[in-house]
């Protein structure tokens, strides 16, 4: 939710840090998300529980991306406006 929150933002004022900011915490969505999984595989969870977390995990995953697209945006916004 913040990563989506921060993209919003760089939309209405183009902001550098926040885009970046953005960036970052998608990158430690993923990895977070990796270190789930590692982590879950080494507790030997039982399939039908392991599907479900992953499926929530990969929804989590994909707002995250999603955040990450919106500040894409804005950093093509912002360089098609006028000086």
């Amino acid at each position: 939710q913040e990563i989506h929150e921060c993209s919003v933002k760089t939309l209405y004022r183009y902001d550098p840090n926040l885009i970046n900011e953005s960036m970052k915490k998608i990158e430690q969505v993923i990895s977070l998300e990796d270190e789930i999984i590692e982590q879950l595989l080494r507790l030997k969870i039982e399939a039908r529980t392991m599907l479900g977390i992953r499926l929530i995990l990969e929804s989590v995953r994909r707002i995250a991306e999603y955040g990450t697209d919106i500040a894409e945006i804005s950093i093509n916004l912002a360089v098609k406006r006028p000086l």
